[in-house]
């Protein structure tokens, strides 16, 4: 028997590639998925590297956003604590401007001292209309509290500030001891005039709030 050549063919069909071209496309193949390896590797640092570079500046706006709100909110509180004290002080002033006037809750703490004690009370007051309002609410009282109250307008070039009730010589009587006690029991504010034979009260002019 007689042995055959191998000429590059199989039973007549040649084999494609060649063995060079094979030989070319596997070491580029190779090449090819080392190099997307590598870049895949780079991709991958990157992308981990980039995502805590942009989790940083994230943190820092972050932190930037909640301290520019804290100090709002700073600013905000401190303007409502202005605005509280502004409202306050404009309440003491017109409090400190307001025309005095006895009111309900003193007018019944009084009544409720001198009612059952007669007694005669010259009321003296000031010929001005804050004066004149005033000295109204205290002759009311005491008349609602039974007491005979004779009221004149005072006339002279003394000027007199505030509620006085006069200053009995010792020693004092009872009804003198009771006005007294009542009107301070009502937080109605006055001083001790000159001394006087009788019972009286004397109305100036409202003090300057200043």
């Amino acid at each position: 028997m007689t042995a055959i050549a191998p000429n590059g063919s199989q039973g007549g069909i040649r084999m494609w590639p060649s063995e060079a071209t094979a030989t070319w496309l596997y070491d580029t193949a190779n090449i090819a998925l080392i190099v997307a390896l590598v870049t895949g590797a780079v991709a991958t640092a990157l992308i981990v590297w980039m995502g805590n570079v942009k989790e940083e500046y994230l943190k820092k706006e972050l932190a930037q956003t909640t301290e520019r709100a804290a100090n709002a909110n700073e600013r905000a509180a401190q303007l409502e604590n202005d605005a509280a004290q502004a409202r306050l002080e404009q309440e003491q002033l017109k409090t400190k401007l307001a025309w005095r006037r006895v009111t309900s809750e003193q007018h019944d703490k009084i009544v409720a001292m001198l009612r059952g004690h007669p007694m005669t009370v010259a009321l003296v007051y000031s010929n001005e209309p804050e004066s004149m309002l005033f000295a109204n609410d205290v002759s009311k009282t005491l008349k609602d509290s039974g007491i005979n109250v004779v009221g004149t307008m005072a006339i002279g070039t003394e000027l007199i500030f505030g509620l006085r009730i006069s200053k009995m010589k010792p020693p004092h009587s009872a009804d003198w001891l009771l006005l007294v006690s009542a009107f301070s029991n009502a937080d109605l504010a006055f001083n001790l005039a000159e001394s006087a034979e009788g019972l009286k009260i004397i109305i100036g002019s409202k003090p300057p709030p200043f």
